[in-house]
């Protein structure tokens, strides 16, 4: 899973730079998981709201969030 994990948290990186991401800017990541495309857009100053259908996935998002201390994730 560490690879699988860190390709996806690449990924999520990608993501947020392929749509130009800005601070400020809304962003909903529909089938969140544990939030690596959250997370990137969170980075870049943005206000994220993360759906997904697993509540332990969020939850792990959420950790990972207060880890970096990042802010405007719902």
């Amino acid at each position: 899973y560490a690879v699988v994990g860190t390709t996806l948290q690449i990924v999520g990186e990608t993501l947020s730079e392929a749509a130009d991401l800005r601070a400020g800017q809304r962003v909903l990541d529909v089938a969140a998981g544990n939030g690596n495309a959250t997370l990137a857009a969170a980075r870049r100053w943005c206000e994220v709201t993360s759906t997904d259908y697993v509540p332990a996935l969020l939850e792990r998002a959420r950790e990972r969030a207060a880890a970096e201390r990042l802010h405007g994730i719902d």
